[in-house]
C-alpha cells in the first residue's frame, strides 16, 4: 500500500549548497574529452530542510501507526494448564518501532530521496544477517471485517514474494522459520 507524505505537508524546502561549485571549480576545462571514456562518480550532498514537528504529525497519521492497527508479538511458551504443560504458539506482531522508522523517513528526506523502499530494506536487513526480518505493509485493524482483512494479507503476501523475488531466499539463523 502506497503512502505518501507531500512535502508541502511538512514544509520541506530546498537549501542550496556550495558543494556543487566546488566540483566545478576543480575541473579542467582542457580535459572535457576524457569524459567521453572517464565517468567519474560524483556524488554532493543535496540540502533540505522540514518542519521535524509537521513530519512528526505526518507520520503519526499514518494508519500503520495507530495503535489500534498494531499487535504486540508474543513468543511462543510453556504455560501449565491444568495437569500438564502446553506450548502457547507465538504472536507475530505489527507493531512498528516508531522512532527507527522515523529515523529511516529523515534519511530519505535528508538523502532528497522520492521514495523509501521497503523492498530494498528487506535485502538490507538480510544483508545485514538480522535475527527478525519485517514485513512492512499494512497494520489492519483487528476489528477489521474478513473481505478488508483478505486484502490487506493478500496485499502482504504479494509484496513477500516480491521481495523473495528480488532478494532470494532470506537465511533462517534462529534454527526455525517462523
Amino acid at each position: 500500500m502506497l503512502k505518501k507524505i507531500d512535502g508541502q505537508n511538512i514544509s520541506l524546502t530546498y537549501v542550496p549548497g556550495d558543494e556543487l561549485k566546488k566540483y566545478v571549480k576543480k575541473q579542467n576545462n582542457f580535459l572535457w574529452i576524457t569524459s567521453l571514456w572517464d565517468h567519474p562518480e560524483i556524488e554532493a550532498a543535496v540540502g533540505v530542510k522540514y518542519d521535524e514537528t509537521k513530519l512528526s504529525e505526518v507520520i503519526s497519521a499514518l494508519q500503520c501507526m495507530k495503535a489500534e492497527n498494531q499487535t504486540a508479538s508474543v513468543n511462543a511458551h510453556p504455560e501449565f494448564k491444568e495437569t500438564q504443560f502446553e506450548v502457547v504458539p507465538e504472536v507475530i506482531g505489527t507493531q512498528i518501532n516508531t522512532e527507527k522508522f522515523t529515523e529511516e523517513i529523515k534519511k530519505s528526506l535528508d538523502g532528497f530521496q522520492p521514495e523509501l523502499d521497503l523492498e530494498e530494506s528487506m535485502q538490507i536487513q538480510s544483508n545485514l544477517a538480522s535475527t527478525i526480518a519485517m514485513a512492512f505493509d499494512e497494520c489492519p485493524s483487528s476489528v477489521a471485517d474478513r473481505d478488508y482483512m483478505e486484502k490487506s494479507v493478500a496485499r502482504t503476501t504479494r509484496w513477500l514474494v516480491r521481495c523473495k523475488e528480488r532478494n532470494g531466499t532470506f537465511e533462517c539463523t534462529s534454527g526455525y522459520d517462523q
